[in-house]
């Protein structure tokens, strides 16, 4: 069904986020499963792959949805909030339906609409999907029964034992697996993106009672802190196993760590780590100082923590890490508890809390707007933001920045080859940019340095800011 197709001029809606803002929206295109408004209070929805856990649509005075809704996509034109989203829950259009009202009307516009989407679903990719479950429906207690044949769940067996059984399954299972998932990724390419939505709810009505096995997976779709990245999904990406339940959901879950998203991250990972030792030794043996920086993001913390444990560089290295919200940066700080400066006694990160709103427009004399830092480093919140939002946030990352040092951005990699069914599946809309579009941002940044390095899953947009001024336009390509 194409977004719009029931439309009504008289339909508002009524979101709320994770943080408890609200705000109210125009419906310009709604379907069953998806729906199109505008927003003018931007803060409310500020990017995409988030949870909203309480919309309201209203047609006239009757409320026909009210439940949770996941962002897929925002263009902001720094007015108005474009706002695209998927409907996770069921429809109310039953409510305000009285004796005498003849419902049947309704029930046979729901028949009709039924009749629709299954006119819409592409067949590939229909049997694409009845295959995967029919693998997966038979899978799962042909391993379960060999795993009480062999003991594997008794609390007294050995690791080795359970670890060789799961290494074998894993050999058996997943070239057949892989080949499926394969084919679903390229189904899902050849879907126009209105019917995506519908397309997207077949395949999680099929698919779901097998891979919500896998911890990853079902960590994603949840999203218990309102969004995809939280820490302990970071920290399953940063482990690349996890036990899950029995070795069917950890095969699942192995899987879901081979997909772009996960080896996006450990691509970024252990750049961050790299970069950081570089860095660090430079600032400490040029200057005698200590190498100031700025992670922007919680999940972030995650390598933070790493690296301090890790590497001697640390302790010549003052970590600050920002995050928009203040749910994310409560559950870093916990993480963090444990990192502790050794010279001082004191946490070896500070961490602080603004809005995305705040970041991007607000100029002042606030301590973490002066150019203190000499490396500033943002990773995942590019894959959810819009190029305007981009471009505002390397402006302002520079301006916190030291003159001849650096802001490192990571981009996920349109033309990296990598699976994608679990971005599809789990709701978790991400962003990638080809290179051509990230060297763009340069001619924004005047004064600076730029390069775009192609590390395979990412691209890490570097600007080096000038001695002599505070970048806004223009811009030239780093030196090599």
């Amino acid at each position: 069904m194409s977004l719009g197709s029931h439309i009504a001029s008289d339909c508002i809606v009524r979101v709320r986020n994770h943080e408890g803002a609200v705000g109210f929206g125009t419906i310009v295109g709604l379907s069953r499963y998806a729906v199109v408004f505008e927003m003018y209070h931007i803060g409310t929805v500020d990017r995409q792959s988030v949870v909203l856990p309480e919309v309201l649509i209203r047609r006239g005075e009757a409320e026909i949805y009210s439940g949770r809704a996941t962002v897929t996509d925002i263009v902001n034109t720094g007015y108005v909030l474009v706002v695209s989203a998927d409907l996770m829950d069921p429809w109310s259009e039953q409510t305000g339906i009285y004796p005498g009202d003849q419902p049947h009307a309704e029930l046979a516009g729901f028949v009709d609409e039924w009749r629709d989407d299954q006119q819409h679903v592409e067949p590939g990719f229909r049997l694409v999907v009845a295959k995967l479950r029919d693998l997966l429906a038979g899978l799962q207690p042909w391993i379960e029964r060999c795993e009480r044949m062999l003991g594997l769940q008794a609390s007294c067996v050995s690791p080795h034992a359970v670890q060789q059984f799961r290494e074998e399954s894993w050999a058996a299972v997943h070239p057949a697996l892989g080949e499926l998932l394969d084919r679903f990724d390229a189904a899902v390419r050849q879907i126009a993106a209105p019917d995506l939505p519908s397309h997207r709810a077949l395949a999680c009505r099929e698919l779901f009672p097998y891979l919500l096995s896998a911890p990853f997976l079902r960590r994603v779709y949840a999203k218990p802190w309102g969004h995809a990245e939280d820490l302990q999904l970071v920290d399953m990406m940063s482990r690349k196993t996890e036990p899950g339940e029995g070795t069917f959901g950890w095969l699942l879950n192995a899987l879901c760590l081979t997909c772009r998203a996960a080896r996006a991250y450990r691509d970024r990972s252990e750049w961050l780590k790299a970069q950081l030792a570089l860095e660090a030794r430079r600032i400490h043996y040029s200057y005698r100082r200590r190498f100031h920086v700025l992670c922007v993001g919680s999940a972030a913390a995650v390598d933070i923590r790493d690296f301090l444990e890790c590497n001697h560089a640390a302790a010549w290295c003052r970590f600050h890490l920002l995050d928009f919200e203040p749910s994310s940066v409560e559950a870093a700080r916990e993480y963090l508890q444990d990192a502790v400066d050794h010279d001082s006694g004191r946490p070896a990160v500070q961490l602080s809390c603004r809005t995305l709103a705040e970041v991007v427009r607000v100029a002042g004399g606030n301590a973490v707007q002066r150019p203190q830092f000499d490396f500033v480093y943002c990773a995942g919140g590019f894959d959810y933001l819009d190029d305007w939002t981009c471009e505002l946030l390397l402006k302002r990352f520079l301006a916190w920045t030291q003159p001849g040092e650096t802001v490192a951005a990571m981009i996920l990699n349109a033309g990296f080859p990598a699976a994608r069914w679990l971005e599809h599946l789990g709701h978790w809309h991400l962003r990638a940019r080809n290179e051509l579009e990230v060297r763009q941002w340069a001619a924004l940044l005047r004064g600076c340095e730029t390069e775009v390095r192609n590390t395979g899953p990412n691209l890490v947009f570097l600007a080096r800011r000038g001695h002599d001024s505070i970048p806004a336009e223009g811009g030239t390509p780093l030196r090599r």
